[in-house]
């Protein structure tokens, strides 16, 4: 006989923290920073204000824009190269349904690490 998955409903989820995983749990993270206002590409690196943002955020902003979930500004040779980056309308409607599922504030890693200095 053959299981079948079912996807357990928001509500039936006793530890808010498994709502979101994986993936979505680094795309929610991502957009999340970006609709901050304050992350920007400099080169080959993503800065959150003049914070590097951590190795798995760089990769997923990537992929995001890849996706056409986020946009880069035009090169701003007047703030050293600085290409901000901005939310687009398919991006804002993803970071909208992941909200949803997401934890009231993110996980105590993601805290961390976006205060933690990076060498």
């Amino acid at each position: 006989m053959a299981r079948h998955h079912r996807e357990t409903p928001v509500d039936e989820i006793s530890d808010p923290m498994t709502a979101l995983a994986g993936a979505d749990l680094f795309t929610w993270l991502a957009l999340r920073r970006v609709r901050g206002g304050r992350v920007a590409k400099v080169g080959d690196r993503y800065l959150d204000g003049e914070i590097p943002v951590p190795g798995y955020v760089a990769a997923v902003l990537d992929e995001l824009i890849a996706l056409g979930l986020l946009a880069l500004a035009t090169v701003d040779p007047s703030a050293g190269g600085r290409q901000q980056i901005a939310m687009t309308e398919s991006g804002g409607t993803r970071y909208l349904a992941l909200s949803e599922h997401a934890p009231a504030k993110p996980p105590e890693s993601a805290v961390t690490e976006r205060s933690a200095p990076t060498h």
